[in-house]
């Protein structure tokens, strides 16, 4: 049997309890993992892993190696993932970028897929 593909989804998550928060674990909930689950590819975020002597720093640049696709949510234009977005970039990886707002307010060289 094939292994499954992977997915890292990065994005910011906001303040848990907060409305930001809700709106980013629903994104990535409802919209992001389904659609994967459905082409049965496993999607997985930083801060949801578990991972035993590992920095979260240093689960994010593991996982950007080795995931066989990316999905960047650029909503906030939050630095970490723009610099994760060119990490992938400079190594030639796939990466599907998305946002909430309007994707012409996103900084992008590629094409943007607005939720």
């Amino acid at each position: 049997m094939a292994e499954k593909k992977s997915c890292f989804a990065i994005m910011p998550i906001g303040t848990p309890g907060t409305e930001r928060h809700r709106l980013f674990e629903n994104v990535f909930k409802h919209i992001v993992k389904e659609a994967l689950a459905s082409l049965e590819v496993e999607c997985d975020r930083a801060d949801l892993m578990l991972t035993y002597g590992q920095s979260i720093p240093e689960r994010v640049l593991e996982r950007l190696r080795a995931a066989d696709l990316v999905i960047a949510d650029l909503t906030d234009k939050n630095p970490n993932v723009f610099y994760e977005v060119g990490y992938r970039h400079a190594r030639n990886l796939p990466v599907i970028l998305m946002t909430q707002g309007d994707p012409g307010e996103t900084p992008s060289m590629y094409t943007t897929l607005a939720l």
